[in-house]
């Protein structure tokens, strides 16, 4: 599905708005490492880390950054009152021959159920996202030309973030579920909403517009059902993420099904 997107952009993104972690405790860690590498070879560039995603705790977690070529994002996250994630990054495109910088920043709703299944060890804390948001917000905003906002907070939330800041933040995504079945055409800031555990795969088409602000040209957000044809490549690695758990003890006919809560989003910047 992502190879006909990737080839007609060839400057692209491929975010996840957090909540990537399985939600079956018993093969918690394997499935979640195997969805992350395969959508790593799809060229998954970095991920926000919702609360529930803390789950995996903090070995594995780290093991996770060790291994992989991903970015581990959250301007909100604390452990022993240190940010355990990198709040952004900055990446650079050119578009029509022009640079362009793009910041991506991370947050997520608090969660009690975290800092409860926490170790005991160290102190884990989930600070005010919004209010992170927009600290983090100034100062990136000398470092870009476009921002995009990966949040694990409600979609409702984030459309009134985005009015309260309508020079802040390009594109806004939201990971916890909700779906918006559009993809809103025009001057940004805009919110984009692709449901979760991936059912759905939103794209859109970002284009440098008048007056410095960023436009969508297009996009969709589509239903990952029978009438997408599988990719062969995927359905390899759908094939040997089974055969990896079964191996490990798991049921890979369920399991296999449930390996995120967040579907990737690509914003793709012709």
């Amino acid at each position: 599905m992502l190879d006909p997107l990737l080839q007609k952009y060839q400057e692209h993104l491929i975010l996840d708005a957090g909540g990537w972690s399985e939600r079956n405790e018993r093969q918690r860690a394997l499935s979640t490492r195997v969805f992350l590498e395969g959508m790593q070879a799809d060229g998954l560039q970095a991920v926000n880390v919702a609360a529930r995603d803390l789950l995996l705790g903090p070995q594995e977690l780290q093991a996770l950054q060790d291994s992989l070529q991903l970015q581990f994002l959250s301007a909100n996250i604390y452990v022993d009152r240190k940010l355990r994630f990198q709040p952004y990054i900055v990446l650079q495109k050119e578009v029509a021959g022009k640079p362009l910088r793009i910041g991506i920043v991370g947050v997520t709703l608090p969660s009690q159920l975290a800092l409860e299944e926490w170790p005991s060890g160290s102190q884990l804390e989930i600070t005010d996202p919004l209010e992170a948001a927009r600290q983090t917000l100034e100062g990136l905003r000398p470092q870009t030309d476009l921002r995009i906002l990966l949040a694990h907070l409600p979609l409702s939330t984030l459309e009134e973030f985005a009015r309260a800041e309508p020079y802040g933040y390009d594109l806004l995504i939201s990971g916890t579920g909700e779906v918006r079945e559009t993809v809103p055409v025009g001057p940004t800031p805009a919110v984009l909403s692709p449901g979760t555990r991936g059912k759905h795969l939103a794209w859109l088409h970002l284009r440098p517009g008048s007056a410095g602000k960023t436009e969508i040209t297009g996009g969709q957000v589509l239903a990952l059902d029978d009438r997408i044809t599988d990719d062969p490549a995927m359905a390899a690695r759908v094939a040997g993420f089974k055969t990896r758990l079964a191996a490990a003890g798991g049921d890979s006919t369920t399991v296999a099904h449930e390996p995120a809560e967040s579907a990737a989003s690509a914003p793709a910047t012709p």
